[in-house]
């Protein structure tokens, strides 16, 4: 009865309006595939998407539509809800550090240049740095959660069988492994790999394993473009040391984000 859930719903409506059309198109492309006899074999291997894997599932009987729509909704929902936490903290880290900044800038000027060439994005070696160094400092998932299958020996402390364990992303990430300035913003560090942890697990801003990020290329390719269009229009100014966190599944600030955009 409040206008809250009314807002909510209004909300939730938008969501599963995307979903289906977006399920209903595919489903018209996959049909036309069939009357068309598309072979597959003969252009190479089929790459097939979350979505086509669902879909593949349905035809197996393995999933009902219901369930197909249901893990696109999931998908869509956390997909923007970590994306438009990571955009904002990178945004804020650029408009901290006015060095990082102005270096950021010149790569994507000399590399993408005006005429704004999307299929050079991949060539941006310190974009693709601040990006990784920004979600290391502040990862949008600070802690997951992992059942202990079998019985695990760590260093000092021992995990029985059948135990919830609960990981720390956001220490695991700043620890002195990393070097001593764990705690500072470089993205330089990223650049010259021998500097960085020999552990496979001490960059887990995306989880590791079979359970890691669904969604992970995906945002890595759309923060990225995000930020590069950012900075070549803007000058960004921020402190992101006046922000204070809180848990929230995801890592949410307690005060609104302090952002300033001003046109180049």
């Amino acid at each position: 009865m409040s206008s809250l859930k009314r807002t909510q719903d209004k909300l939730v409506r938008t969501i599963r309006q995307q979903s289906t059309k977006i399920v209903a198109q595919r489903k018209k492309e996959r049909q036309a595939e069939k009357e068309n006899a598309i072979t597959w074999s003969s252009v190479g291997h089929r790459f097939e998407s979350f979505l086509d894997l669902l879909l593949d599932f349905a035809d197996e009987n393995m999933f009902n539509d219901v369930q197909v729509q249901d893990e696109i909704n999931t998908a869509i929902a956390t997909g923007y809800d970590t994306l438009s936490t990571v955009i904002p903290y990178t945004l804020m880290l650029i408009g901290t550090y006015p060095e990082v900044q102005e270096k950021l800038y010149e790569e994507i000027i000399s590399v993408v240049g005006p005429e704004d060439d999307v299929n050079k994005y991949h060539e941006l070696p310190y974009l693709d740095a601040v990006f990784k160094e920004s979600v290391r400092l502040y990862p949008p998932v600070p802690f997951i959660s992992r059942d202990c299958n079998e019985e695990l020996q760590l260093k000092n402390y021992k995990l029985p069988a059948g135990y919830h364990c609960t990981i720390g992303i956001w220490a695991i990430q700043r620890l002195p492994i990393w070097s001593p300035d764990a705690e500072q913003f470089r993205p330089e560090r990223w650049l010259h790999p021998e500097s960085l942890p020999k552990s496979p697990g001490a960059y887990c801003s995306f989880s590791l394993g079979k359970r890691n990020c669904l969604g992970k290329f995906f945002s890595i390719m759309f923060t990225k473009t995000v930020l590069a269009h950012a900075v070549r229009r803007f000058h960004i100014t921020s402190n992101i040391h006046e922000l204070k966190f809180k848990f929230e599944i995801l890592m949410k600030p307690i005060v609104k984000d302090r952002l300033t955009l001003e046109l180049r």
